[in-house]
């Protein structure tokens, strides 16, 4: 436990370090310099490692996703993304426990113009690279509005983190 709590403090102080600007694309579209940069961002990545965080919520190597919050039998009996938004990441699943239909979270899905939250139709600024994982491990969207309390707070490593975003890419073509 102290761990956990060693993680979410270091996580808390380099989020108030953190700009304020939700995205570094706000204001106009994805051009090629950020299509430039997100090819860099999956060299060496692994779809299956990505599938594996995706569907199971452990890697290939079989090490758990440490979370913290969202439905409590996500944590006591595990399982990843596809539990609340479906295999295909597709979305508009209410999961056990929660009041809220799930959005999609395609990389297509979460980085387009608009992106909207089931029948709220809620848009707010596409995401980027930076502010998916600032949603994974604080469970807040790129304006930093909190995320429904269902949402739980994903710790990963790096190159699991890249792993889980190309796997993600991948749905949604």
């Amino acid at each position: 436990m102290t761990n956990l709590y060693l993680k979410l403090t270091l996580a808390m102080v380099i989020l108030t370090l953190l700009p304020v600007s939700a995205s570094s694309n706000e204001g106009r579209g994805h051009d090629d310099e950020s299509k430039t940069s997100m090819g860099d961002f999956f060299k060496g990545a692994s779809k299956q490692n990505g599938w594996s965080i995706f569907y199971e919520g452990m890697t290939l190597q079989g090490k758990r996703i440490e979370i913290a919050g969202g439905p409590h039998w996500l944590y006591m009996h595990g399982g990843g993304c596809a539990s609340c938004h479906g295999e295909k990441g597709q979305g508009g699943f209410t999961p056990m426990m929660c009041n809220k239909k799930t959005p999609p979270i395609s990389l297509k899905a979460l980085m387009s113009d608009e992106h909207e939250h089931g029948a709220d139709k809620e848009k707010h600024t596409p995401y980027t690279i930076e502010t998916i994982k600032r949603a994974l491990e604080f469970s807040i969207n790129p304006a930093a509005e909190r995320l429904d309390p269902c949402m739980p707070k994903w710790y990963l490593r790096e190159n699991d983190f890249r792993d889980l975003l190309f796997y993600m890419k991948s749905i949604g073509e």
